[in-house]
């Protein structure tokens, strides 16, 4: 597709911005084109070399790695070696119950064959030993309310093993001091926010000394070794670390006296891993225990929402590296596992990973007040989404060093911020237009002051200078997402269109670290509700998207918008948007730059409106010249009052409005001026799907990419 002169347009208007900061800055228009154009730029760009692994690939790969892992079913001893290793690491129960986590986390039914006659035999057989019994509190805190008595059972054994005076677990029962280590208590950590999440109760003090113990052993470059502060440090411990810290400060927030030294400590992970990542590779350590790295990777991205080190994105780097190691073929012919893979552990540690990128993303968080990332700022949030849609949920963090791509495809994208930042007083600002171009593209901002209120007050006002188009309102008790799928309580404002939410503030936003906060479940509910109602549950997940190939061009086009003063473009990105969906199903469009008069030739000329004011805005002569020379016509309704208001104009310049052709959406009507084959009249149902909102009347991309295609060749009416 040829860059549309919008484009064009845009990037003289950012040159403007660029050169003559003060004169355009008080230009709201440029601000706009500012944001298109970084936008509109992104499209058609070529895919980098290293390509991320698609999420058909992943899909391929986690459907084979369940296969294989059921493959090594044994009807009597499940998935216990035939003969235990000796000493520690026969963890008796454990191989099984590690086999069993992962098929649940990859979606099997509890129900299912192997996996619940494995969960019998679990039941049956107990375990002393740390790695084991972590594990298994891991799957009954997965399993119905019927397995709570397992799991309270095993989640007393896993205290009882438990040394204070080390901070942390030995591999068994009567533990020792010089056996306890970063990997056993992290993993046992594991265990123990599952069990805190569930709702079993955990002693808080546990958590203050496990925080003490990775305090104490971190070393002086900021990663973790096994067990002391001066031994070698590995990527592996470092990656548990930061996990076991973030989980620490979830279950229980440390004290003023101690949150220096978390920030100190995550900081400094995060500087040891940024140095050093390598998913091919423990770092440290080369190729040993290198699924397990991944999954301490995993474990740490999945309770810090981060997902970049060394300025690579750490699943695409380590989902890469499993299909290149562990796997043969190719989708066509079938990837499969390859013949001499049978370590439990690598299987499992591989899954886990793979598992994590198709699990639904639907909140990013930005930080732009420099705190570290030591919480699971949004965990209380996507736990009650979770629970509402049945099924995991994820967060990850986002930056303005990641590309628009990314951020695009978040549904929500929660911003922590304090109002005193200079960057919000330029819109060119990275910081500013990074949320500006996210939100014009589709997004929905949320923000989190750091400063009660101060920060969304600033925030709005910049929505507004660069959006004037956009609606202010109060979030009042009849609006859908008061109460579905629950209610919450709390002050809060939005700026949107008759389209969907663009941003919404409240004066206060507690996040994960302010955890003991009374308001954290109206907030985690409240954010749940946003995202349900912004998406109906038609959430991304984390794996690239699967390009359309294959796809051979059916019908081709121009498609143009019509300026005037009014509410002429209240969705920037609804073009754009429709032409990458259209050429997945054949149809090409090649957009247009705007018109403010008569424009010729075949194809679509697309009108929006709201208001009464609108509607009397628009001239008819316009468009009734344009169908004349051969232009269909799609004006798009977002209000009744426009509505009203055009047909009215339309009725009295002599214009036909009747009924539409077969197959389009209800709501559609026919408009044919005395001299010209017209178009459609559609409503905001049009542009909802396009924006991956929810239609009330069920219209999907489909049906649009239709509608279009219906309104480009029209015929003359009675032809």
């Amino acid at each position: 597709m040829r860059a549309s002169p919008l484009v064009v347009d845009a990037r003289c208007s950012v040159l403007t911005l660029l050169t003559h900061p003060d004169r355009a800055r008080s230009a709201s228009h440029a601000v706009i084109a500012l944001v298109l154009a970084i936008v509109l730029s992104t499209l058609g760009r070529p895919a980098a070399a290293d390509a991320p692994v698609s999420e058909a690939e992943v899909e391929a790969m986690v459907r084979a790695l369940v296969e294989k892992i059921r493959s090594l079913h044994d009807p009597v001893r499940q998935w216990e070696p035939a003969v235990l290793p000796e000493g520690n690491t026969g963890q008796a129960t454990g191989r099984t119950a590690l086999a069993v986590l992962a098929l649940l986390e990859a979606g099997e039914p509890a129900q299912s064959d192997k996996v619940f006659d494995a969960i019998k035999w679990l039941a049956a057989n107990p375990a002393p030993y740390t790695y084991a019994i972590a594990t298994r509190i891991m799957v009954w805190t997965r399993l119905p309310e019927d397995f709570r008595p397992l799991a309270e059972a095993d989640l007393r054994r896993l205290l009882e093993n438990f040394l204070p005076e080390a901070g942390g677990w030995d591999y068994g029962p009567n533990p020792r001091s010089g056996y306890v280590d970063q990997s056993l208590t992290q993993f046992a950590m594991q265990a123990i926010a599952d069990a805190e999440r569930a709702g079993l109760d955990v002693p808080p003090r546990l958590i203050d000394l496990v925080r003490g113990r990775f305090l104490s052993k971190q070393c002086k470059d900021g990663g973790w070794g096994y067990k002391n502060a001066d031994d070698d440090p590995r990527g592996s411990m470092t990656a548990a670390g930061l996990a076991t810290m973030a989980l620490c400060e979830r279950v229980r927030p440390g004290n003023d006296r101690t949150r220096d030294a978390v920030a100190r400590s995550i900081n400094g992970a995060v500087e040891w891993l940024d140095q050093r990542f390598e998913p091919g590779a423990n770092p440290g350590m080369g190729d040993y225990h290198v699924y397990y790295w991944m999954h301490a990777l995993e474990r740490a991205g999945r309770a810090t929402g981060l997902r970049r080190f060394r300025d690579r994105d750490w699943f695409d780097a380590c989902a890469g590296t499993i299909r290149s190691r562990l796997f043969t073929g190719d989708l066509e012919s079938g990837l499969r596992v390859n013949g001499g893979v049978t370590s439990m552990e690598t299987l499992a540690f591989a899954l886990f990973t793979l598992q994590r990128g198709l699990e639904p993303v639907p909140f990013g968080f930005f930080e732009t007040t420099g705190l570290p990332p030591a919480y699971d700022e949004l965990g209380w949030a996507t736990s009650r989404l979770a629970d509402v849609i049945e099924k995991p949920v994820g967060w990850t963090r986002v930056g303005i060093d990641d590309p628009l791509s990314v951020w695009t495809r978040l549904p929500v994208v929660v911003v922590r911020g304090d109002g005193a930042a200079e960057w919000l007083d330029d819109p060119a600002s990275p910081q500013a237009a990074r949320l500006l171009e996210y939100a014009a593209a589709g997004g929905t901002v949320v923000a989190a002051p750091a400063d009660r209120g101060r920060f969304a007050k600033r925030m709005q006002e910049l929505f507004t200078a660069a959006f004037p188009f956009l609606e202010e309102s109060k979030i009042d008790a009849k609006d859908e997402i008061r109460s579905e799928p629950t209610t919450w309580r709390g002050r809060a404002d939005q700026l949107s269109t008759p389209v969907r939410r663009w941003l919404v503030t409240a004066p206060k936003l507690p996040l994960g670290q302010d955890g003991e906060s009374k308001l954290t479940d109206d907030v985690s509910t409240m954010l749940s509700a946003i995202c349900l109602a912004e998406t109906g549950g038609m959430l991304p997940s984390r794996a690239a998207a699967d390009p359309a190939t294959g796809v051979s061009v059916t019908a081709s086009f121009p498609i143009a918008r019509y300026r005037y003063e009014g509410s002429w473009r209240p969705e920037p990105a609804v073009l754009e948007r429709l032409a990458d969906l259209a050429a997945g199903a054949g149809l090409e469009i090649d957009l247009e730059s705007d018109t403010a008069g008569v424009i010729d030739g075949p194809g679509l000329l697309w009108i929006t409106g709201t208001t009464a004011a609108d509607a009397e805005a628009i001239g008819l002569a316009h468009l009734a010249e344009s169908a004349k020379q051969g232009r269909h016509l799609l004006i798009e309704s977002l209000g009744p009052d426009f509505v009203a208001g055009l047909t009215a104009r339309l009725s009295t310049a002599g214009w036909m409005v009747g009924p539409p052709p077969p197959g389009c959406p209800t709501g559609t009507a026919r408009v044919t001026p005395p001299d010209g084959v017209g178009g459609l009249l559609v409503t905001s149902e049009v542009s909802r799907p396009l924006l991956a909102r929810p239609s009330k009347a069920g219209v999907t991309v489909g049906d649009v990419v239709r509608l279009v295609r219906t309104a480009a060749t029209l015929e003359a009416a009675g032809g």
